[in-house]
């Protein structure tokens, strides 16, 4: 076994893993076929029916005339389920009228493993951020900011002599006080007396 580091909840945590395949199919005797389902479980639900939703969906929307709903790009605002619920009540069908082609997108679809998608790149700090750090830097407020975000928001971590690093933790910040907003309004309205 062997520990392997994992991003979880904002976090990396150190799990311990089998380090080979003999390991792990050690740990699978109790399962009928050993890894064998694990792994396929894996690659269909993470990988094949990701591909088979979207053009199911795809397949059922077209023949259904339904018009989901997109937003100013043109992709489709609500998920594959959501629209394919939609479409079928708006044809007043049921879905396993769709079976036949939905085997047919199924059967065109290729069991194949891909490597694990490389980390993403951090995303361009947007100006308002890296302006608003700089501003802060330029009136030597730095360190009182950057103590104040890292109280705010335990674990982070902020050079605040650097105006990405400011300018990242800034708009980690704006991040939270968004989700915290998010989550307030929802419960404001979860606790609605009717």
């Amino acid at each position: 076994m062997k520990k392997q580091a994992f991003d979880s909840c904002g976090i990396t945590i150190e799990l311990e893993v089998p380090e080979t395949l003999e390991e792990a199919q050690k740990l699978c005797e109790h399962i009928p076929g050993g890894v064998l389902p694990i792994f396929i479980d894996h690659v269909v639900y993470h990988g094949l029916l990701g591909k088979f939703r979207t053009k199911f969906t795809d397949k059922v929307v077209a023949e259904t005339n339904f018009e989901p709903e997109k937003d100013s790009k043109g992709k489709r605002k609500d998920s594959d389920g959501v629209v394919l619920k939609s479409a079928v009540a708006f044809a007043e069908c049921d879905i396993t009228d769709f079976q036949e082609e939905g085997q047919k997108i199924a059967d065109e679809i290729k069991f194949e493993v891909k490597p694990p998608r490389a980390p993403a790149q951090p995303k361009k700090l947007a100006a308002e951020y890296k302006n608003t750090a700089q501003m802060v830097i330029n009136q030597g407020k730095q360190d009182a900011v950057a103590a104040k975000l890292i109280e705010l928001n335990p674990g982070l971590e902020v050079d605040a002599n650097d105006v990405e690093s400011l300018g990242r933790a800034i708009s980690a910040n704006e991040s939270r006080k968004r989700r915290e907003a998010k989550a307030k309004m929802a419960q404001a309205y979860q606790n609605l007396e009717i």
